[in-house]
Order: C-alpha cells, then sequence, then structure tokens
C-alpha cells in the first residue's frame, strides 16, 4: 500500500455554534483564514497562539491575516455575541 501524501491537503472546517454554521477555511493556511457564516450573525474572533497569547481580535469579519505568522499551530476562538457561546478551531499556519 503507498503512503498518502495529506501535507497539501486543505480542510474545511464547518463549526456549529449556537445553532450557526460557520465554515472556516482553508486549513492549513499560509495568508488569510476565511470565515463564512450569516451576515446578521453577531461573531467576536480571537486568534491565539500555542502558549495561549491572544494575537488578534475582531467583530464580524470574514478573514484573518496571518501572513505575519510563524509555521505552527494556532487556536481560533469563535463567540457568539448574543450569548457568549464560545467554539475553537485548531488552525495551522504553514508556508
Amino acid at each position: 500500500m503507498e503512503d498518502l501524501d495529506l501535507s497539501c491537503a486543505e480542510v474545511n472546517a464547518i463549526v456549529t455554534l449556537d445553532q450557526i454554521e460557520i465554515s472556516v477555511f482553508p486549513n492549513p493556511v499560509s495568508e488569510m483564514i476565511f470565515l463564512e457564516y450569516p451576515s446578521d450573525f453577531l461573531l467576536a474572533i480571537e486568534l491565539y497562539n500555542n502558549a495561549g497569547q491572544l494575537l488578534d481580535a475582531q467583530r464580524n469579519v470574514n478573514f484573518i491575516n496571518v501572513d505575519h505568522l510563524s509555521n505552527g499551530v494556532y487556536f481560533l476562538k469563535l463567540t457568539a455575541l448574543e450569548n457568549g457561546k464560545t467554539k475553537t478551531e485548531r488552525v495551522v499556519v504553514s508556508r
């Protein structure tokens, strides 16, 4: 059986938060993380490094620029502003 190389595979994550589906893609990412969700959904987005340091915080945006970050694992915390429910998505920056 041949080894399967997944190093260049892109994965689109569908995160369900407060019954709303949020698409987070691509993953791994090299420059921009894109988010798709209903325009009337109020969302806070925070990006953390492995040490738990907050690197970026945005509200109601459809992308986050990560081209300045080093290769590695980061965490995207998504919070529904109406009720405070949260989900965290693992994101890999790779160039």
